[in-house]
């Protein structure tokens, strides 16, 4: 089990809780950016020296695939919507992410990303709400998680679905003002290009795939101003 590092900054732990800052991306419109966003931020913090989890919360699995799965990558391995039923912890759920620098999945195609875990999605993901209504329980699904956390990430980054259903209430209910809610469409310091598009198609994130491309040096201006300096 990973324990909790002394090293992390309380900025990352507001009100001294035991779980990571939470960042949401969420807006009831798809193609809004959400998940380039979402990878590119987490992506950044993480070459820097930030550890942190996505949840790829989008049954589309639109992060899952920018960060090196598909739904057969992952086969026999527990996904999100496990989280949700409580049938596996964050640690069975959570994978290395990466990308692909080659045709397939073998591992000479595979480069892993450092200090980022990925929690992939999957096709059941999109019963979440129809799951959550009819067992009230599984509404404190993410509750759980944050109060059973022992690890030593910095964020942890939320990919929802364009939805404001039942199950991105059961995360956002958990945020606090030290949180942050970041509706896209696109982020307005960010200046997109057709370079952004390449995401899905080379199933790698602009700040790896395209380095130097007009977002990529956007979204490290913004991790900058929000405090993600270079640890490494």
């Amino acid at each position: 089990m990973r324990t909790t590092s002394l090293t992390v900054d309380p900025r990352f732990r507001p009100k001294r809780r035991t779980w990571p800052l939470i960042c949401a991306y969420t807006i009831e419109c798809g193609g809004s950016t959400k998940s380039t966003s979402a990878t590119s931020m987490a992506v950044t913090a993480a070459l820097r020296g930030h550890p942190g989890v996505l949840f790829d919360l989008d049954s589309n699995m639109p992060s899952t695939t920018v960060l090196g799965y598909d739904e057969t990558a992952p086969k026999d391995k527990p996904t999100a919507v496990d989280l949700l039923y409580d049938r596996a912890t964050l640690d069975e759920v959570a994978l290395p992410a990466r990308y692909r620098a080659g045709d397939g999945y073998d591992d000479e195609d595979i480069v892993h990303i450092p200090n980022l875990r990925v929690v992939p999605s999957s096709p059941a993901m999109a019963d979440a709400d129809t799951a959550i209504a009819r067992d009230p329980d599984r509404n404190d699904w993410f509750v759980e998680i944050l109060r059973s956390y022992e690890g030593d990430d910095t964020v942890f980054y939320l990919d929802f679905p364009a939805s404001y259903g039942m199950m991105p209430y059961s995360v956002l209910r958990m945020m606090d003002e030290d949180d942050s809610v970041i509706p896209s469409v696109p982020l307005p310091c960010i200046r997109y290009s057709a370079d952004a598009k390449k995401l899905y198609g080379d199933e790698c994130p602009p700040p790896i795939l395209l380095r130097n491309s007009v977002p990529s040096v956007d979204y490290r201006k913004v991790m900058t101003h929000l405090g993600f300096v270079n640890l490494v």
